[in-house]
């Protein structure tokens, strides 16, 4: 809440106001100005990003702060972000940052928790976020970041390609096996097929892993045993925080088989082993292929000006298995670096852009991916933005990705061995167990089996 002059009478009314204006910014909620401060907030390129760019000038004019977006690389942004922590220099106030880097920085007293400024500043409306999505942001059950946008996989498809051929949006994963089939096409008559079903990214790095994390999640398999929103428990006689990978159970390894059988059946285009998560993408928006399961954030990519398809796409909460309904969740949050030498200003630009539903929504129009309800069941924005629903459908049933500081390594790791069982160089059971036992040498130097 601001204070403002209206009630005040004339002749004392500037002295109460710069009274207040020096006193209640601890007692009442209120916000103070920070005229002159600069705040910088690095992140890489994207949607999101250039979102806050355009509503930045309505945070310069209420708070009078400038703002200065520092661009990073996708892959250096943990780098960066480390390095400036470990030196304390201060030079950059918002960290945005993955999900699972949360509790890393946290723990280590590199950003701030929020609680504290929620007391004295007001609840950002809270209760509108996605609660599932919320937690990821929280240590020890403290907040220590707001939403950037979610990580969540939808079902992209290409109407017109599914009508022409004659098939329905497939509600389950065997309907999605036969769909995919049916859909192939040899387009240009030379007897290869150049249509593929679908595509998914299964490239040798995080975008196999999360892709093979969902199948996980389907089957109520985790990666480590007692994991954060995990579905199995710790065992109690376990000494550690972490017990052990457990990605070679027999949830795991249905899992694996089923992904394998996809692939080597040819319900995914066989080039998929070498798509990333935006070649994926390309593929399906020049009509390489009629369907897609997708994250959220690319939606916007998928139905924009450089898409063959934005007319024809549309999006769809991902197919059940075995009636279970489950996604790899993830995203980015927005957090306050306990180097910042302008904290309060920092929290007033998190508690603006991400903490006040109506600039959510002017966020949401300007291409970034919401978190909160109110947002995602605007009636004007679910008609503006095809994959809105989907996404209020899937949020509340993703599953978050591991939260410890050696999961990076682990991921990519993994990625090495699932690729060899699309390849068929090792059945899933095989590849499982070398990943298995490869997490645990990582865990055991890290320290966990004490």
């Amino acid at each position: 809440m601001r204070i403002t002059k209206r009630g005040v009478k004339i002749g004392i009314g500037l002295a109460i106001v710069c009274f207040l204006g020096l006193t209640l910014s601890g007692i009442g909620g209120a916000e103070p100005k920070f005229a002159g401060v600069n705040l910088v907030l690095a992140w890489y390129p994207s949607p999101e990003m250039d979102a806050i760019r355009k509503l930045a000038p309505e945070f310069e004019k209420e708070y009078g702060a400038s703002v200065t977006l520092m661009e990073v690389p996708h892959q250096n942004m943990y780098e960066k972000l480390m390095m400036e922590s470990v030196s304390g220099a201060g030079i950059i106030d918002l960290y945005a940052m993955a999900a699972w880097w949360v509790e890393v920085f946290g723990k280590a007293g590199y950003i701030e928790s929020l609680e504290p400024y929620i007391t004295k500043y007001g609840d950002p409306d809270l209760d509108d976020i996605i609660p599932e999505v919320l937690d990821y942001y929280r240590v020890d059950g403290e907040i220590y970041a707001l939403p950037l946008y979610p990580d969540v996989i939808l079902q992209a498809y290409n109407k017109a390609m599914l009508d022409e051929a004659g098939v329905g949006v497939p509600a389950t994963w065997a309907d999605f096996r036969v769909a995919s089939k049916k859909l192939q096409k040899d387009t240009d008559g030379d007897g290869v097929i150049d249509r593929w079903g679908a595509v998914l990214n299964f490239f040798k790095d995080e975008s196999v892993t999360q892709n093979f994390l969902t199948f996980l999640y389907m089957v109520k398999g985790d990666f480590i045993r007692g994991q954060y929103g995990g579905d199995l428990p710790p065992m109690k006689d376990d000494p550690t925080k972490y017990l052990h990978p457990v990605l070679n159970n027999p949830q795991g390894v249905e899992a694996l088989t089923l992904m394998v059988d996809m692939y080597r059946e040819k319900t995914f285009a066989p080039s998929s082993i070498n798509y990333s998560f935006f070649e994926a993408a390309e593929a399906f928006m020049t009509k390489k292929a009629a369907m897609y399961p997708t994250f959220a954030d690319q939606a916007p990519m998928i139905v924009g000006p450089d898409s063959l398809i934005a007319a024809d796409a549309r999006f769809v909460p991902l197919p059940t298995y075995k009636g279970v309904r489950r996604c790899a969740g993830g995203g980015w949050g927005l957090g306050l670096s306990a180097s910042s030498k302008n904290k309060e200003a920092t929290y007033a630009f998190i508690k603006f852009f991400y903490g006040n539903i109506e600039n959510a929504k002017k966020l949401a129009r300007y291409g970034a991916t919401p978190t909160r309800t109110s947002v995602l069941t605007d009636p004007e924005l679910t008609k503006q933005f095809r994959h809105f629903s989907a996404m209020y459908t899937m949020l509340p049933v993703a599953k978050p990705l591991p939260k410890f500081p050696e999961f990076p390594e682990m991921n990519i790791l993994t990625a090495g061995y699932l690729q060899e069982a699309l390849l068929g160089t090792l059945t899933p059971k095989e590849a499982l167990d070398q990943v298995a036992e490869r997490c645990e040498q990582i865990m055991k130097r890290a320290g966990y089996y004490q």
